[in-house]
């Protein structure tokens, strides 16, 4: 998806916005915040988030096998 907006007109006018000195650094924030892990809309699906859970829980018998 950024690989298509990089190579729009309106990708490369934010790109250039960017590199400036007043807006530059706003945007370069929230751009590594789009592209971070945490910032994936794909976790909040009810699925993943039951997911997530059964993980813990076995990370977590797993753990107190350790012991």
């Amino acid at each position: 998806m950024l690989d298509r907006l990089k190579r729009t007109r309106a990708g490369n006018s934010l790109y250039l916005l960017s590199q400036r000195r007043v807006m530059g650094w706003p945007l370069r924030k929230l751009f590594r915040f789009v592209q971070s892990e945490v910032f994936q809309p794909a976790h909040l699906f009810p699925v993943n988030i039951a997911h997530n859970r059964r993980q813990r829980a076995t990370l977590k018998r797993f753990e107190a096998g350790l012991d």
